[in-house]
């Protein structure tokens, strides 16, 4: 497992997301309304849509494609639970914003 820096705490606010590379992978960086971060696949589970594109609502991501909205917490879709995006490993540390890939 190998980790990697996303970026800094100060350079995101609350309720935003971003598409973020790191590992040859491009992923959802997100942090919540609530301040905390997660780390998605940027892959919507429905049509493949850029999640980093989308936007915080609540405690969801939703895709800018067709509305699909999955929880920042554990991937699952609101629409249709059996669709779910990966989750990754994101930890604070001072203020850098790290990830852990396979």
């Amino acid at each position: 497992m190998a980790t990697y820096s996303c970026g800094r705490v100060s350079d995101m606010e609350c309720g935003t997301v971003r598409e973020i590379t790191v590992g040859g992978r491009t992923l959802a960086l997100a942090r919540g309304e609530d301040g905390e971060y997660h780390v998605l696949d940027n892959m919507c589970a429905h049509q493949g849509g850029p999640l980093g594109r989308g936007y915080i609502d609540g405690d969801t991501l939703v895709c800018p494609i067709h509305g699909f909205a999955y929880h920042l917490g554990d991937g699952s879709c609101t629409m249709l639970p059996a669709l779910r995006v990966p989750t990754i490993p994101v930890r604070i540390d001072g203020d850098e914003v790290l990830v852990e890939l396979d």
